[in-house]
């Protein structure tokens, strides 16, 4: 065999190899970002919503400003995520967009699907357990399941530290004024 065919065989080989990495490192990624906005918007909708516990990000502001304007929650979230897209866009350029794009329009939509389950809103009443639910247990549950941040020993011991904080001081905070 020609020592030129030989050499192009292996390259063309390598580049497939590699390509095969992307792709299965591509799904992996794509999979954990579906999986996470569906568990997000269920939890959302499931124990934040329902308690009326305020959560920061868009969420939060789609939270507070449904109080004030007759929309949908899941249709605010998705008005203040487009606009923070754009203001990324114009600030950070278009790997910022396409790294969150997805996320930025795939829960909204699992939010508002979500509650448009019959039951949900009914889970729990108590704001506590709907907290801890819905914040922090998600964010340790959601690290550990997708390896998200995990090779960091500070994102490993910090997390489980912030939910016994929070739990805590949600405890403390509920026997002494509830």
């Amino acid at each position: 065999m020609p020592d030129g065919w030989t050499k192009s065989w292996c390259f063309d080989m390598g580049k497939t190899v590699h390509s095969a990495k992307r792709f299965k490192k591509a799904a992996e990624v794509g999979s954990a970002i579906l999986v996470g906005n569906m568990l997000l918007g269920f939890a959302v909708a499931a124990f934040i919503l329902p308690s009326g516990v305020i959560m920061g990000g868009a969420t939060g502001v789609g939270i507070v400003l449904g109080k004030v304007i007759p929309l949908d929650t899941a249709g605010i979230v998705l008005g203040v995520n487009l606009m923070a897209l754009a203001l990324g866009w114009a600030v950070l350029g278009w790997r910022f967009v396409l790294a969150t794009i997805a996320s930025s329009l795939l829960y909204p939509f699992f939010l508002g699907a979500a509650q448009r389950i019959p039951g949900i809103d009914r889970l729990t009443a108590d704001p506590l357990l709907a907290a801890l639910l819905g914040g922090g247990l998600g964010a340790c549950l959601g690290m550990w399941i997708f390896r998200h941040k995990t090779e960091h020993w500070y994102f490993v011991v910090g997390m489980p530290l912030i939910l016994l904080a929070e739990s805590v001081l949600g405890w403390w905070v509920y026997c002494r004024f509830c």
